[in-house]
């Protein structure tokens, strides 16, 4: 087997589909070969066999922090504060949508569109 260039908590993507995430699990699972856990921006988990990651710190989805081409985001405003919401207190999306203050910026950009 050959030897990791990364490691639990290195934003790393998949060379193969291109998913981008933080490396959070590494596993074996019968009869097949280990198997790498990342968690997404968007809260969701992926895994991929070990051998098709590479470190990605570089590496920013599209819409994201320092992206210059607006026409691809795949979010709106909202659904950007809702993502950085739950990433800055360590909440599933889902449960970031039950928040008071994310509940406040959904009616802010209902009104708005911002």
């Amino acid at each position: 087997m050959s030897e990791r260039k990364f490691n639990i908590g290195d934003r790393i993507m998949c060379v193969e589909t291109g998913v981008v995430g933080k490396c959070i699990k590494f596993y074996i699972p019968t009869a097949c070969e280990e198997q790498t856990m990342v968690l997404t921006d968007d809260g969701r988990r992926y895994h991929a066999p070990t051998r098709l990651w590479e470190v990605a710190d570089k590496v920013n989805p599209i819409g994201y922090e320092g992206e210059e081409n607006t026409e691809n985001k795949l979010l709106n405003p909202f659904g950007e504060y809702v993502v950085a919401f739950a990433a800055n207190h360590n909440l599933p999306i889902s449960k970031a949508y039950e928040q008071l203050m994310v509940k406040a910026r959904l009616a802010f950009f209902q009104e708005t569109g911002y």
